[in-house]
């Protein structure tokens, strides 16, 4: 069967007897049941292609990617431009959006969302305060896997709202965060700041963190 597209509609009322729905359109192309891929249109129309719930052979383990590395594209329906961000309640939604569809899949099951790092507005913001911040202490030089600073960027994700609604979220779906919720490689810097002062991360817009920077939220095995 050639590639199968449906269209599911999300109504979000908004608060106040005269507001007007919103809405998320979720697109499903499913042609390939171990990748199932996504594309979403936000009410602002921001436009999030290139979703993957992915069955990975390796681990037997179902995972859903949202990264630029595995093929996402987050852009502006104004300005056709990438580099944009979602929200909390954005990503939340998402999320809803994808578990309520796949739900009836008996194959599936989630074991691992994975996320780009600047992504989600509020955890990129919190998480260059957080590197800066520590930055500030460090002697030295800049360098990848950077303990310190690695330490401190874990920690703005484990304190995120992201991370307690998802949490909230996957259990309305029978689903659990594990006990060690978050996975996220050492860190690293983006070239021109390595073997430079901390102070060039200090004083930097995005920390120096590299655009690569993704990190995962471990659902529970049952």
């Amino acid at each position: 069967m050639n590639k199968i597209a449906l269209i599911i509609v999300v109504t979000l009322i908004a608060c106040g007897c005269n507001a007007s729905p919103k809405e998320l359109k979720l697109e499903v192309f499913d042609s390939d049941p171990s990748d199932i891929r996504f594309k979403a249109t936000f009410p602002e129309g921001v436009e999030l292609d290139g979703i993957h719930l992915r069955y990975e052979n390796l681990g037997k383990r179902w995972l859903l990617q949202l990264k630029s590395s595995t093929g996402m594209r987050l852009t502006s329906a104004e300005s056709n431009k990438s580099g944009n961000t979602i929200t909390v309640s954005a990503f939340i939604e998402l999320v809803s959006s994808i578990l309520t569809e796949v739900a009836n899949r008996k194959e599936v099951s989630l074991n691992e969302i994975q996320l780009d790092l600047r992504l989600v507005s509020e955890v990129w913001n919190d998480s260059v305060y957080a590197v800066k911040e520590s930055a500030k202490t460090n002697s030295g030089v800049v360098m990848h896997k950077d303990k310190s600073t690695g330490f401190a960027l874990l920690g703005a994700i484990q304190k995120s709202d992201l991370l307690v609604k998802t949490c909230t979220t996957l259990a309305k779906y029978s689903y659990a965060c594990d006990s060690n919720p978050i996975g996220i490689d050492p860190i690293a810097f983006q070239c021109p700041f390595l073997n430079q002062d901390w102070d060039e991360i200090v004083g930097s817009v995005d920390a120096g963190i590299h655009e690569a920077m993704s990190f995962s939220i471990v659902v529970a095995t049952n």
